[in-house]
């Protein structure tokens, strides 16, 4: 039976206030950054388990201590080439205090590279701190807010 032509169109009209838009603009965020990584996820998984199953013929093959000489082995590597790095960036370090005051005290390389290391642990603290405790307080404050505005 064919379907009839409707009598007549009914339109609703939502209005929303800047709170609201805010509100909905970033679940339109979350929402999008969410299907985002669960496609990354989907993608990740398969080279996941192959790493795991590779992982694993590893063990098998070599034993448990085959496959840590190879993680200590690269751990090796990962160390001298930081000190490399850290030898080059302390020569340029010496390079500029001596252009900019032939007298000034130099640290040692051994001062230089504590120096280096607690200013990257205070900056990984402060963005822990921020990620995890800031953002989300201050976030949770303010849709507190946004809820207490929407209902008055």
């Amino acid at each position: 039976m064919p379907k009839s032509k409707p009598d007549s169109t009914i339109a609703y009209r939502i209005e929303l206030q800047q709170t609201e838009r805010d509100l909905l603009s970033g679940y339109a965020v979350a929402a999008g950054t969410g299907e985002v990584l669960r496609g990354v996820g989907a993608v990740m998984k398969p080279v996941l388990d192959n790493l795991t199953v590779i992982i694993a013929a590893l063990i098998a093959k070599e034993g448990l201590e085959g496959l840590e000489g190879l993680l200590n082995a690269n751990h090796e590597r990962a160390k001298a080439g930081r000190a490399q790095a850290i030898a080059k960036d302390y020569s340029e370090y010496v390079k500029s205090i001596q252009k900019r005051d032939p007298e000034a005290e130099i640290l040692t390389i051994e001062q230089y590279e504590d120096q280096i290391w607690s200013k990257k642990t205070a900056n990984r603290r402060a963005t822990w701190w921020n990620t995890n405790v800031t953002i989300p307080l201050t976030g949770g404050i303010a849709s507190v807010g946004d809820m207490l505005t929407f209902w008055n």
